[in-house]
């Protein structure tokens, strides 16, 4: 299952990032007798920056987070529900030197679940 993919166009050097998660709001606690509403990002978030080498091939250094929610419990506190998000995911960093037209994968194993990322370079 693919959850996420992405494309960039940037000048040697020059960090591309991109951003596609969706907020989710959630009962996270309670103040003075009243509900505190809480944000959870969950999607992917990422950057990737390119140099291309004296040889032609292309250096990238990139940072790739992705969350998940695997499930909401919610908690009862004196007649107040509150909910309690968990989460999971994988975070990929690296820096490798990829040839021009080339690919890579990194595969992760987080809780059972197979993450592969795949990073792709062409010199334009």
């Amino acid at each position: 299952m693919t959850v996420d993919n992405f494309a960039g166009l940037t000048t040697g050097g020059f960090t591309q990032p991109h951003r596609n998660v969706e907020v989710i709001k959630y009962r996270d606690g309670i103040v003075k007798g009243k509900v505190v509403m809480a944000q959870l990002e969950v999607g992917t978030t990422a950057s990737i920056t390119p140099v291309v080498t004296s040889d032609g091939s292309i250096q990238v250094v990139f940072d790739m987070n992705y969350v998940r929610l695997d499930e909401m419990p919610t908690a009862n506190l004196g007649g107040t529900y509150i909910d309690q998000p968990k989460t999971e995911g994988v975070r990929f960093a690296h820096t490798d030197t990829i040839p021009n037209g080339g690919k890579q994968e990194y595969k992760s194993i987080e809780n059972g679940v197979t993450y592969i990322y795949t990073v792709s370079a062409t010199k334009q």
